[in-house]
């Protein structure tokens, strides 16, 4: 049985917003994103020393890292032909989201039809 295993995980990052006194250069609102704890803390804690800095706020966010699955369970390949450029192949995805995670891509494999979630679901998942 072929193996479709996916590739594609979830990865947490924290992005993050400086709003600037008017008066300093360089003032207005600075977007950043950051990927581990200990650097969100280090910009929160140089936010508040800094006086030029009138708000810092800052929000969880999940990124897809990893390689796609491209074969359904069959061995299927889930790239299909583009309808609007026939000589091109496409892999037609549509995101689910889920209760547990931040969802899931969801591919129907164009030969037999199987849906090939990516990642793969966890016991706990249950897409809408």
């Amino acid at each position: 049985m072929f193996d479709i295993v996916g590739q594609v995980e979830w990865e947490r990052r924290w992005s993050y917003e400086l709003r600037w006194q008017p008066h300093y250069r360089g003032h207005g609102v600075r977007s950043r994103e950051v990927a581990t704890v200990a650097q969100l803390r280090a910009v929160v804690e140089w936010a508040r020393r800094n006086p030029n800095v009138l708000r810092c706020s800052y929000k969880p966010t999940d990124h897809l890292v990893g390689d796609q699955v491209k074969m359904c369970p069959d061995g299927h390949s889930l790239e299909a032909p583009n309808p609007n450029q026939p000589y091109r192949m496409i892999q037609q995805m549509r995101m689910v989201r889920c209760a547990t995670c931040p969802g899931h891509y969801r591919t129907v494999c164009p030969t037999c039809r199987a849906p090939v979630f990516d990642p793969p679901l966890s016991v706990e998942c249950r897409p809408a």
